[in-house]
C-alpha cells in the first residue's frame, strides 16, 4: 500500500504500545518553538518561564536553537554542544529555573538530521543513510540524514540518555524524521535495504533508558 497508511499505522501503534499519553495526562506544555523559532538565548529563556508559569504552564520546553557545532559557536545539527554564544550559562541554570517556577524542563533534538560541517558527519560519513541511487538523503535546514541504528543510534542515544539525567528532563521532543526504510549499507546492524524495523527497535530502546533516567 501506499507510505502515507505505514505512517498512519506506525502512529497508531506508536500510541498503542510506546507512548504513555493521553489528552488528559500531557500537562500544559509550552515551546519556545511558537513565536521565536530559532531566534532564542538565554536571556530569553529566563524571560520567558515566570511568564509560562503565570500562564498554567506545567512543562517548559526550549526548542530548536540552543544548540552549534563542535565549536560551541556556530549554530547546527548533529553535534548537540550547547551554544557558548546564545546560552553561556549553558542548561541547567535554565531547567533548575523552570523547576523552581514550579514546572518541568524539556529540550528539543533532531536524532537524524546533521550538518555537512557537523564534527559527527565529518568523523563518520559512513553512518549516513546511503541510498541506492548514491545520494545523500537531505532534510531541513540544509542537513542531511544519519542512519538510526548502529553506531550512530548508540552515540546519540548516550548522549540524549546523559542529557536528560544531567538536566532532570521531564520531556524531550524528537524532531526531523527517524524511521527511514531503504538504507542499503552493511555495516548499520540492519538488514541492506530494510532499516525501518531495526530503527524502531533502536527508538524503543532509547525510550526506555530515558524513563529509567529521568523518570
Amino acid at each position: 500500500g501506499p507510505t502515507t497508511t505505514g505512517g498512519f499505522l506506525l502512529q497508531l501503534y506508536a500510541g498503542a504500545h510506546i507512548s504513555r499519553s493521553t489528552p488528559t495526562t500531557v500537562p500544559p506544555l509550552y515551546s519556545t518553538w511558537f513565536g521565536y523559532y530559532l531566534d532564542i538565548d538565554e536571556k530569553l529563556v529566563k524571560e520567558l518561564i515566570p511568564k509560562a508559569r503565570e500562564l498554567g504552564v506545567k512543562n517548559f520546553a526550549v526548542d530548536d536553537g540552543w544548540q552549534s557545532l563542535t565549536d560551541g559557536e556556530t549554530w547546527g545539527y548533529g553535534d548537540w554542544v550547547v551554544s557558548r554564544k546564545r546560552f553561556p550559562g549553558g542548561l541547567k541554570p535554565l531547567a533548575e529555573l523552570a523547576r523552581s517556577n514550579g514546572m518541568g524542563f524539556g529540550l528539543w533534538s533532531a536524532p537524524i538530521m546533521v550538518q555537512d560541517t557537523s564534527g559527527v558527519i565529518t568523523d563518520h560519513p559512513e553512518w549516513l543513510i546511503k541510498r541506492t541511487d548514491g545520494t545523500k538523503m537531505a532534510l531541513w535546514g540544509n542537513s542531511s540524514a544519519m542512519c538510526y541504528s548502529g553506531d550512530y543510534a548508540k552515540r546519540f542515544n548516550d548522549w540524549l540518555v546523559n542529557t536528560a539525567r544531567d538536566l532532570k528532563l521531564a520531556s524531550v521532543k524528537v524532531d526531523g524524521g527517524l524511521y527511514v526504510d531503504g538504507c542499503i549499507a552493511p555495516n548499520h546492524g540492519h538488514p541492506v535495504g530494510h532499516s525501518e524495523a531495526v530503527q524502531i527497535e533502536t527508538f524503543k530502546d532509547l525510550v526506555k533508558r530515558l524513563r529509567k533516567a529521568s523518570p
